[in-house]
């Protein structure tokens, strides 16, 4: 406030106070605001701008004057990877910009989600399942014969029983089934 004392047009003394703001008009330039301190205009930019008074600017205009791994949104250098993955996805930022993959075992676009993967069953052919059975069993009995010589007798035995209830099983099948024969034959 600035007391001033004048004279009237007739010489008598008049008091004149008058309120002095030093911010009025804004010395500090654009993107910047003032505030009074006693009687002197303290100037600061405004919040979100980098600088110093006049010369307040966004932090960013463009992608390129943020680090790599940050990008320019709303004039603030941010993580882009902020809400730009679905479920079930990471993120990395490559040149600015988010990269979405769906995590190990999911599928999907990582964008807006990914889902597990299913598992497959592999349903084999019966004849093929027979064969895998028999070379194991027949695997399995040559590793008991190696070790104990004595049951070669009971080996052929079960073979002998075995086989004829196998033959007697393909048969079965094939009279269900308009395979031929030939594809009966097994290789022990």
């Amino acid at each position: 406030m600035l007391t001033l004392f004048l004279l009237d047009y007739l010489g008598r003394p008049v008091i004149v106070q008058e309120n002095v703001n030093p911010c009025v008009p804004s010395p500090c330039g654009p993107n910047s605001q003032c505030r009074v301190v006693g009687s002197h205009a303290a100037c600061s930019c405004l919040p979100n701008y980098v600088g110093r008074a006049p010369s307040c600017r966004p932090e960013c205009t463009i992608n390129e004057e943020c680090p790599s791994n940050l990008a320019c949104q709303a004039e603030r250098c941010r993580d882009p990877c902020a809400g730009s993955c679905g479920a079930q996805a990471t993120c990395i930022v490559v040149k600015h910009s988010p990269v979405c993959n769906c995590q190990t075992g999911f599928t999907g676009d990582p964008f807006s989600g990914c889902s597990k993967i299913a598992s497959k069953i592999i349903s084999l052919p019966p004849i093929i399942k027979l064969k895998i059975w028999l070379n194991i069993k027949a695997h399995f009995m040559q590793t008991i014969l190696y070790i104990s010589p004595i049951l070669l007798l009971v080996y052929s035995v079960f073979l002998y029983f075995n086989m004829n209830f196998l033959l007697f099983s393909s048969y079965c099948a094939h009279r269900r089934s308009p395979q031929p024969l030939q594809s009966l034959a097994l290789r022990l």
